[in-house]
């Protein structure tokens, strides 16, 4: 009988935690709002959002939120994370600091490009490259923003083979971000 109990026990632990793993949870058809006390963007419809700790890609920021595109994380093909650290210096020595200390000029992966970065009230500066976590090799695009003596990147993600199917959501988060007032 208590053989019997476990195995119930069991069967309905792994049940409850496939249906979790393998349902969707935005099963809207609207995009959803994602918004803290610094600033709010837009989740794409059918995106799911994960809260975290921890450093972003070893950038030195801490993120706080990251969207994707698929309910279980690991197989997602697009992301989007916003990291964020107190600022040190000024955001352009900051920003070039940080890379030079992972090596991204090395990367043979893609040709790291640079740039300064504006759209409508947002400035900073955004960096093209490469960059292999565990296994996964992704096209990131960072843009690096300024807001009350913080650094705040938000980080576009992909596949490499799969960037360019991703450009125009990305677009569509970036333009919804905001800074609270």
């Amino acid at each position: 009988m208590k053989r019997f109990k476990f195995r119930l026990v069991g069967a309905l632990i792994l049940a409850t935690l496939s249906c979790s793993l393998f349902s969707p949870k935005n099963k809207n058809d609207k995009p959803l709002i994602y918004e803290n006390d610094a600033f709010s963007f837009t989740i794409p419809s059918g995106w799911e959002m994960a809260l975290f700790g921890g450093d972003h890609f070893d950038l030195n920021v801490e993120e706080v939120v990251t969207v994707y595109d698929n309910p279980i994380m690991f197989w997602s093909k697009g992301l989007f994370t916003v990291a964020s650290s107190p600022l040190d210096g000024d955001l352009e020595t900051h920003f070039t600091h940080t890379y030079e200390k992972i090596n991204l000029y090395d990367t043979p992966f893609m040709e790291v490009k640079t740039q300064g970065f504006e759209r409508g009230v947002l400035s900073g500066l955004e960096v093209f490259y490469s960059y292999q976590y565990g296994e996964r090799i992704y096209s990131v695009h960072d843009i690096w923003l300024e807001k009350d003596d913080n650094v705040f990147v938000l980080s576009f993600y992909a596949q490499p083979a799969e960037y360019n199917n991703y450009t125009d959501v990305f677009d569509q988060i970036l333009g919804s971000f905001r800074f609270k007032e």
